[in-house]
């Protein structure tokens, strides 16, 4: 049996370390080459790690930024997904027509039953896609990270150890 020495102090970094090497993010399908005051898109896509690597993530939160003022995020998303200015969800929502340079994307609560929703399950992709304006010529890059967390549960799974017995005779 080999045993590692970890701490509850180590949790924190080892989350952080899990959501950097073990989830994809990607900023895809970028429209390009356009004019000022024009509009494109974007999409996201955040993938975890498949299982037995991959763990549950809880409060899935995409924080997208723009580089610089050449393009403006919207923050006018797809149905169901919410848009903040910060990544607490007590935030007040943006409103539609906001151009920022850095948003939150929020996912309905895992207990509304709506699809896709803010957990993520080993191997599971989530994608969308957002729009942007185009302010003046340049270039900027959009980027994104995820932004969530682990519920003890999933990390410590409640399981059985080995059964033992001892044979009982009757008669």
């Amino acid at each position: 049996m080999t045993t590692s020495t970890s701490t509850l102090s180590d949790l924190t970094e080892l989350t952080s370390h899990y959501l950097q090497t073990e989830v994809e993010v990607r900023v895809a399908d970028v429209t390009r080459n356009l004019n000022p005051r024009a509009e494109g898109t974007y999409t996201v896509k955040v993938r975890n790690a498949d299982a037995p690597r991959g763990i549950r993530l809880h409060d899935v939160t995409v924080h997208i930024k723009a580089s610089s003022d050449v393009v403006q995020l919207s923050a006018n998303a797809p149905t169901m997904l919410e848009t903040r200015a910060g990544g607490s969800r007590s935030e007040p929502l943006l409103p539609d027509d906001a151009l920022v340079q850095e948003l939150y994307v929020f996912f309905p609560d895992v207990s509304t039953g709506v699809e896709p929703n803010d957990v993520l399950e080993p191997g599971e992709e989530l994608a969308f896609d957002m729009p942007y304006r185009a302010n003046r010529r340049g270039t900027a890059q959009i980027t994104a990270h995820v932004h969530a967390s682990f519920l003890t549960t999933d990390l410590f799974p409640r399981t059985n150890g080995p059964s033992n017995g001892k044979d009982v005779t009757v008669g």
